[in-house]
This record gives structure tokens, sequence and C-alpha cells, in this order.
């Protein structure tokens, strides 16, 4: 620590260290393998004894005291708040750095506003090391920002898309049905049916290297299944087995170990289901159990390897898909015997505590739609593909701060559903699916573009 300076504890310094990067809170958690809230416990602890207000201000702060070490006066344009939130004050512990942050916003802005909806804005050097990462990167101050749906003819859209899609090593083996996860920045693939019946393979792929691994096995060969990661460990509960029966079983994976044990079954046999991880905790929500639709939802606590019967969701329904977002659960779409849904119910864990009604209504689809995958970049949902009347022309992401939908580019115009989708640094991953021709596909997606001013 400089002389003088306030005193933060080793994971204080941790999450300093990590905010400079400009990466949000749920990378933090991801990386360090703790809860969303407990990282904005941190943050708000460190602004109190940095006397800061933002995390620009607590980056400032660390490189003025030699915390962190930054190429070409990396600093993130980033304001979130420990909860999250952006805030527009730009009030610094240091004029010139008032100003000088002025200016920068002020250009990005201009960027936002006036070249990127003309699809002039430059694209920054693809940087495979992550965030922090500065391979391949000018030297200068780094932004990242979300470019908007832009409104543009068909021959416009298809060359921005072209642009934001790419192209990646196919994965070894076809697969649909399966389950994804990240972790430590690797994105793992766990059973699935292929043309053989089921699977029980497990497979990584590595951005950086462009490359697929295998890994030991999974013990029960399932499909239409779902992953989480909690604590270092990958839960993946239930399925459908190659046996045309249901499971209840718990598995569970150290990818550090590759080694499998297993945790307490669920309630009852399912598949078909949303699964989320959310303040270190699992909700398994909805699925079919071979003879109806499920409005059940079941939580699961890791630490003490128990399940409990949550209230149940207003609508039952399979296929589901279902992402957490600022502390609550959002499930969206999916199927039941009346057929696609365009459906959005949201599950707010804080109301069982108050004793409130923890289910409410989201904005709808703009149209329904099943079998799709999703993922959470920032406080956006994005959806690609599933099974609907647009869903092979159409890929979605709901706007979760302003409660609306909007359209983002396709890879190729064709069918594509029971496909997985992660989101790692500022890009998504759209993989394997039906058709069988899709089935070892591998895509990844430009969501997010980051500028650097001298």
């Amino acid at each position: 620590m400089t002389e003088g300076a306030p005193e933060l504890s080793p994971r204080e310094m941790e999450i300093v260290k990590l905010v400079s990067k400009g990466i949000t809170n749920q990378m933090i958690a991801r990386e360090l393998s703790i809860s969303e809230n407990t990282v904005k416990v941190h943050l708000r602890n460190v602004f109190a004894k940095l006397n800061v207000e933002s995390r620009t201000e607590a980056t400032l702060f660390a490189i003025s005291h030699g915390w962190v070490e930054v190429e070409g006066s990396n600093i993130p344009l980033s304001l979130e708040a420990a909860d999250g939130a952006s805030h527009p004050s730009f009030v610094g512990r240091r004029w010139i750095w008032t100003l000088y942050l002025a200016l920068v916003v002020a250009l990005a802005a201009f960027l936002v506003i006036f070249v990127v909806p003309r699809i002039t804005a430059w694209q920054a050097p693809a940087q495979r090391g992550g965030e922090g990462s500065s391979e391949g990167a000018a030297k200068g101050t780094r932004s990242t920002l979300l470019l908007p749906p832009v409104q543009a003819s068909p021959t416009v859209a298809a060359g921005l898309a072209a642009k934001r899609w790419k192209s990646l090593a196919a994965m070894p083996s076809g697969r649909w049905g399966f389950a994804t996860a990240v972790f430590r920045d690797k994105i793992y693939v766990f059973g699935g049916k292929d043309s053989d019946g089921g699977s029980s393979s497990v497979l990584a792929y590595d951005p950086g290297e462009d490359h697929w691994s295998s890994f030991t096995p999974k013990p029960i060969s399932a499909y239409d299944v779902g992953a989480a990661v909690v604590g270092g460990k990958i839960y993946v509960p239930g399925g459908w087995m190659a046996t045309g029966e249901f499971t209840s079983t718990l598995e569970v994976y150290d990818p550090v170990a590759d080694v499998w044990t297993r945790g307490a079954p669920m309630p009852s046999p399912l598949a078909a289901y949303g699964l989320v991880s959310l303040e270190g905790r699992l909700f398994v929500i909805g699925g079919w159990d071979g003879r109806r639709y499920r409005s059940s939802l079941y939580e699961y606590d890791p630490s003490r390897d128990r399940w409990q019967v949550r209230a149940d969701m207003p609508t039952p329904r399979a296929h589901v898909s279902a992402e957490a977002v600022d502390g609550r659960i959002y499930v969206i779409g999916g199927a039941n015997s009346g057929g696609d849904l365009d459906i959005c119910e949201i599950y707010d864990p804080t109301q069982v505590v108050k004793g409130g009604s923890p289910w409410s209504t989201g904005a709808p689809l703009p149209e329904p739609r099943s079998r799709a995958a999703s993922a959470v970049l920032g406080r956006n949902i994005y959806i690609a593909g599933g099974r609907g009347r647009r869903a092979s022309s159409t890929y979605l992401r709901y706007d979760v701060g302003g409660s609306r939908w909007l359209s983002f580019e396709i890879p190729f115009a064709g069918e594509w559903f029971d496909l997985g989708l992660e989101a790692l640094d500022i890009r998504l991953y759209a993989l394997g699916g039906w058709p069988e021709e899709n089935s070892r596909a591998l895509w990844e997606y430009q969501a997010l573009y980051r500028v650097f001013i001298p």
C-alpha cells in the first residue's frame, strides 16, 4: 500500500484491480467464484474507504497510488456504482481528471449517437486475451460500447451481420439439447443428444486458442439438460435419458480436478427445464416430466446439499429461456400443450422473505418462441434461435432497464434450435443444435465494441 492510502483487504484489492480492467460485477463474481451481491458489498466498502462515488473514481485512485499498472492510461469509462447502476455524475477528486473524463465521455457519446448508426464505427483489433488484455490493442483509453440495433435495408443489415458474426472451430461431435456453462473463460458442454442417441461426453472450448478439449464423461447420458456454476463447481440436474426415462439425479462436476460427484436428487425427475444460479443457489424452473408440463420451482443450496420447493410459476411450460439479472429471474417463452408461448414471467426471491408475491409479469416476446438459447451481457438478455414463426429470421435482445425487446443480427437464415449460447467478455458464442447440419457449429457474435481514444 502507498503511504497514507486507505487500507484495503486482499479481497477488496482484488476487486479494485478487476474494476480497473473495466469488467462488470457479473464478470468479477464469475472470476472470483463469489456471488454478484458479494461483489456489490465489497465495492460499497471500497467506495467508503477511498471516499469515492463511482467505479471510475476508484480506478483513478488506484492508478494514482500505483495499485494497478495501466498501459496508455487505459481507463474504463463505465460510471457504474457498487449496485451496478450507471450514474451520470462526473464529480472527481481531481479537477484535471474530471475535465479529462468529461472530454472522453463527450467523444464516446458522439461516436454512439452519430457514428454507430451510420455503421462507420471503428472496431478495435480483436483481443483474445479477455478483459484487460493489451494484445493487439493500440495504446489509449478504452471504452466498451453497446452498439444499438441498426434499422437498415436487408443489404446493409447482412453486411453488418457478416462483420459481427464469425464462424469458429467446430465441435468435435455434433449434438443438441445439451448443457453449457462458463468457467475460467472456457465454455463447457455437457451431454445432449446426437445421431446415436444420448451423449455423455464433456467438451470445453477455449476462445483464446480456438480449440476444443475433451474431459471425463458425464456419468449419466442425458439430454434436455442445463448447467450452472456455483462456487467453482458445475451442477447438471436431471434430464431425459437415452432409455426414455427421466432422472432426478444431480451431477456435480469439478472442472479443476476433472471429477464428477453427486448431490441430493431433485424433488422429482425433470428435463427441458430452465436453470439459473443466483446468489450462490440453483433455481430449476418448469420443465417436462414425461407426462405433463411443469410449473414447479425448485431451489437448491449447495452448501447444505438441500432442495426446497418454492412458489409455482404462474404458467406451466418447458423449453424456456431463463436468466438472472439484477437479482431477479426472467423466465421467457417456452411451450406447453397450447403451443409456443410469448410470455415473460419474473421471479424475485427477495419477495419470499418479505412475504409478498414473488412472481410478476414482464414484457412479452414479440412472438411466441421455444427451444431458444439465451445469455446475459450487462443488463441485456440475448435470445438466439428457437422454434417459432420468426425464430429463424430474428434474434432478440431484452433491455431489462427499458423493459423492451429489440432485434439483433443473425449469422445465417434458417432454422436453428436446441442450441447453446454463452457470453464471454464482450462476445456471445452460439453452438451446436438442430438441424443436424448445425450440430457441430460454433459462431461468435461481437455484442460490444471497444473504442480506443489516443
